[in-house]
């Protein structure tokens, strides 16, 4: 499931999702960790758009699995 947020109304659909990427632009800092823990057991956790060190770290503390950012790497464009 991607782009998941707070309050998000697919939640009928945890049970079939092998991967939950949350947006972490769309769900504010405080709210992360309350978020995550309500999510563990419903697949894995990506938080996505981890733009700095802050953001990363953030999402370890509130307990993901998996990290997308261009804190990481940014794209090469390719001709």
């Amino acid at each position: 499931l991607d782009d998941w947020v707070s309050d998000d109304p697919r939640r009928s659909l945890l049970p079939f999702a092998d991967f939950v990427k949350v947006d972490l632009l769309a769900v504010p800092r405080r709210d992360l960790r309350r978020l995550a823990r309500s999510l563990r057991g419903d697949g894995l956790l990506l938080a996505e758009k981890v733009e700095a060190q802050a953001d990363f770290d953030a999402s370890l503390r509130a307990g993901f699995d998996r990290f997308q950012g261009y804190f990481f790497a940014r794209p090469t464009v390719l001709e």
